[in-house]
């Protein structure tokens, strides 16, 4: 029996991951493509005319077996991936793309839309109002107006971006895994933490090699260029890094890359816009590549001038070690590492004891529950696609009702993309009956070691109360429809409520009651807690430089209006464009920006700070009132967490936070100009 092919019977309708195989995936998928479009058929042959009932929420209850299947199989691409998947998702893409272009590129069902659209009635709530609007949108900008030549094209150009994103991810993940630095000499091991040494002895050992064997992924590299004595092997840790698919071979991606941007100006061409960023953006908040720019370009400058600061005092270091010449990129961390130690007495090393994964979670949790009033009661029965995977329900304070239920997957492993991110299995919604949300965070921090348990830098920390917001933002999700629930929000908003989490995070107040040292169970003295916080604004012009340029690399990608362009070429006109100093790179160069060559967010990078503005300033609002203050927690609950897309998402943060942010709020924060 196909587990896709009928609801669930598992408690809280969770995927039946015991009895989910690789055969099911690709029969699952054919059976829920052919489902959907007999349901659209019945819509469009309706011989009734258009309502909201018989049109729009029928459209709603369509393609939950397309649902189940693909929000399963796209999970496990992401988290625990294997050559039989990866092939799949290559002819599946393709097949989706050209799915989703049969149902939004539909003549009789546009017609059907476009007249309730038109004739908007009063007898419409808010909510439904918001839905005609957004599935309007929808068709309008998947071409459906267009003639049936210019329609094919662009259903031949998704299959085609589909595809090549799919080649895109895997060439990333090969390169991620093959991108390595052997070690023989123990000297050369000076100054690199030993939970990295130990990682590193266990990889050789599993690929036959004598000595320590460093693998150029993001949980290895930061750590190894901060502490790592040997300039030489932090240069080719990190060549290996910012080398990752410009290589001539099988898995170089300058071709897919400049492929997929060539695609995307010819859609947007067809679909009436003179870049694909324009395209991209028109429903954003931001509404325009200008506005983009403007706002990037405003804080730009500060940061580039605490950048150039910054390098100075770091030069310094790099000469008083008794080495000539200029700052390279791959001494910045580890220059900024003896800045921190000699300026602010302090060491990211100091407080990796204190973060041990579980005290962090718990932390987290704490936070949440004193907010919104919930709590999080682990379950050790439900099924889960790997042994490292936790799952927990989230009920309410008195644990009389259940919320949804929040799985886990923390650890890095070879078959996980890098990164960290949240998806649903199911989202919430009340058409028809009340559904439960079924959440994932999944991020990528350091296993336990027969040692020691999971121990976080103040980056991990920072990412596991980032991903734990969106996970909140599907969890507390109060809508009607599927199509408005959760994170179903414009893309430069949804990275709002997870940022605004980060916050807690990184309270000394908050700090100091998860904080405890995974041997001696004592907190964290308050003094590291205050040289903690003394130290974070340090390094700040470099991190929000690296992160701008990418943000501008993507607009460069997607703002072109011809495509003979090479990744160079690109990349350069970028740097003479902002004046970026060659002692920093981007955060992505374009070979492995997953984010905009295979993670849906092509010419929406920008949206990590302007989500940052949001935050700052919705967080200062609690400085004032404060940090658990009930009313004010009752109205980010109302206005973000609980909203999904059912309204305008800056009208509601205007509701929330009484008038709009400015840069000015985030450039004071992060002590920049």
């Amino acid at each position: 029996m196909n587990p896709f092919l009928t609801p669930y019977t598992t408690p809280y309708g969770v995927p039946p991951f015991d009895q989910i195989q690789f055969e099911h995936f690709s029969p699952a998928f054919e059976i829920g493509f052919a489902e959907q479009v007999a349901e659209y058929e019945a819509i469009e042959n309706n011989p009734q005319p258009p309502t909201f009932e018989n049109t729009i929420e029928a459209l709603e209850r369509s393609g939950k077996t397309l649902s189940r299947v693909a929000r399963v199989f796209y999970s496990l691409l992401g988290t625990d991936s294997t050559p039989e998947l990866s092939a799949l998702a290559k002819d599946v893409g393709a097949k989706l793309a050209e799915h989703r272009n049969r149902l939004y590129l539909s003549q009789a069902m546009y017609q059907r839309i476009d007249a309730l659209y038109v004739n908007q009635t009063a007898e419409w709530n808010e909510e439904q109002a918001r839905l005609v609007e957004e599935i309007h949108r929808k068709f309008t900008r998947a071409g459906v107006q267009l003639d049936a030549d210019k329609r094919a094209r662009l259903n031949a150009i998704d299959a085609e971006i589909a595809t090549l994103s799919s080649e895109f991810r895997d060439n990333v993940l090969t390169e991620s895994n093959n991108a390595t630095v052997l070690i023989t000499e123990a000297t050369d091991l000076a100054g690199v933490p030993q939970n990295l040494i130990d990682t590193a002895a266990t990889e050789a050992k599993a690929q036959g090699q004598q000595g320590w064997l460093f693998i150029a992924n993001r949980i290895t590299l930061y750590p190894f260029l901060t502490y790592a004595k040997s300039r030489e092997h932090r240069r080719l840790l990190y060549n290996a890094y910012t080398e990752r698919g410009k290589k001539d071979n099988d898995t170089n991606n300058c071709r897919l890359a400049e492929q997929m941007a060539t695609l995307r100006l010819e859609k947007a061409n067809i679909l009436g816009y003179s870049n694909y960023a324009s395209y991209a953006l028109e429903g954003a908040m931001a509404k325009t590549t200008d506005q983009v720019l403007s706002f990037l370009d405003q804080i730009w400058d500060a940061a580039l001038h605490t950048a150039n600061q910054e390098a100075q005092l770091l030069t310094e270091g790099l000469h008083s070690d008794g080495l000539d010449g200029d700052l390279e990129a791959w001494d910045w961390w580890y220059y900024a590492e003896q800045v921190r130690v000699e300026q602010f007495d302090f060491s990211e090393e100091e407080v990796k004891p204190y973060f041990s994964l579980e005290r962090v979670l718990q932390g987290a949790f704490s936070v949440a529950s004193r907010l919104f009033g919930i709590q999080f009661v682990e379950r050790q029965d439900l099924p889960t696609y790997h042994p490292e995977v936790r799952t927990f329900e989230l009920q309410n304070a008195t644990g009389t009702e259940t919320i949804g239920i929040f799985y886990i997957d923390y650890y890095a492993r070879s078959s996980k993309r890098g990164g960290a991110w949240m998806s649903s299995f199911q989202v919430q919604h009340r058409l028809d009956e009340a559904t439960l949300p079924i959440v994932i965070n999944v991020c990528n921090f350091p296993p336990p070691t027969e040692e020691t348990p999971s121990l976080l830098s103040s980056g991990h920390v920072k990412t596991l109360f980032h991903e734990l917001g969106h996970a909140l933002h599907g969890l507390l999700s109060q809508v009607d429809y599927p199509s408005l629930s959760g994170t179903n929000v414009v893309m430069d908003y949804v990275e709002f409520p997870s940022q605004l989490m980060e916050n807690w995070g990184a309270d000394p107040a908050v700090i100091q009651e998860y904080a405890l040292h995974y041997q001696t169970n004592q907190p964290i003295p308050s003094d590291l807690v205050e040289k903690m916080a003394k130290a974070g604004n340090f390094n700040q012009g470099f991190m929000t430089t690296e992160y701008l340029a990418a943000s501008y690399l993507d607009l460069a990608w997607h703002m072109q209006e011809e495509t003979s362009k090479t990744v160079v070429q690109v990349e350069q006109e970028v740097i003479d464009r902002i004046g970026l100093i060659s002692q920093i790179g981007f955060r992505y160069h374009s070979t492995y920006f997953s984010h905009i060559f295979a993670g849906g967010y092509a010419s929406f990078y920008y949206c990590y700070i302007w989500a940052a503005v949001l935050d700052k300033d919705a967080y200062s609002l609690f400085e004032e009132k404060g940090l658990f203050d009930t009313e004010t927690a009752c109205k980010l609950l109302e206005h973000v967490y609980a909203r999904g897309n059912a309204r305008d998402s800056m009208g509601e943060y205007r509701q929330f936070r009484g008038g709009d942010p400015t840069v000015d709020a985030l450039i004071a924060k992060r002590g920049l100009g």
